[in-house]
């Protein structure tokens, strides 16, 4: 009889550990579910805020200064298509096409960012298209 009442005890013992560790177990992925969707959430968001605020031609020009090496850049058209934004400038009495993309450094953050430029030929700015 002892030792039944020892097996019974025992039993029920282990069932209420194994509902302990379930409840914990089941707490801790709620809780990762829900930071994932929130990461992404906010990932989202910031994306959405970075694509819709490009930068204004004074940022661009102040950024192109340390490209070109210049103080005198000029913006004079530009053209967004997704996550790129195509810039006619003029530095240094040539004409350049700038290609500046949306980058992704970390997590919480995306910015425009400078990428590359080509020289504007008169010949060839018909095909400046392919060129990036």
């Amino acid at each position: 009889m002892k030792r039944e009442q020892h097996i019974n005890d025992s039993k029920r013992e282990s069932r209420k550990e194994f509902w302990q560790v379930f409840t914990v177990v089941a707490i801790s992925m709620v809780f990762f579910v829900c930071m994932i969707v929130g990461f992404i959430h906010l990932d989202k968001a910031r994306y959405n805020e970075c694509f819709n605020n490009p930068p204004d031609t004074n940022y661009v020009e102040e950024d192109l200064e340390d490209v070109f090496m210049t103080t005198g850049v000029i913006v004079y058209d530009e053209r967004q298509e997704e996550t790129r934004i195509y810039y006619k400038v003029e530095a240094n009495g040539l004409n350049y096409k700038v290609l500046y993309v949306m980058k992704h450094p970390d997590i919480f953050y995306y910015r425009w960012g400078y990428e590359r430029h080509i020289e504007i030929r008169e010949e060839i700015e018909e095909d400046l298209d392919y060129a990036f």
